[in-house]
């Protein structure tokens, strides 16, 4: 056998190590990023739920909200009998005025 050259024993030893590390660090990021890919369904599915929830909950509270201001209003138009227009305005029923108002401060 020919003798072989020292640097170039040491770059294929060299090149072995960085063959391993490689090989190393691509399995480790396998191992981290396995399980989310595995259950990326499964996330995706609980945080839709979560937003889904969260629609119906913020309508609510907005409608609750919208039916306390129109009960307001329509007390602040009571409190006002002497003028025709207070009178006929707080003989609006409260749905009525509720989406009078949700319709005037829709976006």
């Amino acid at each position: 056998p020919l003798p072989q050259d020292p640097r170039a024993a040491r770059t294929t030893a060299m090149m072995k190590v960085t063959e391993m590390t490689c090989e190393r660090n691509v399995l480790k990021a396998l191992a981290y990023v396995a399980p989310l890919f595995m259950q990326a369904r499964k996330v995706k599915d609980a945080v839709q739920r979560r937003a889904d929830i969260a629609k119906v909950e913020s309508a609510r509270l907005i409608a609750e909200q919208t039916i306390g201001l129109a009960e307001d209003v329509k007390e602040v138009f009571a409190d006002s009998k002497q003028e025709s227009v207070f009178r006929t305005l707080a003989k609006i029923d409260i749905p009525s005025l509720a989406t009078l108002v949700a319709n005037a401060l829709a976006p």
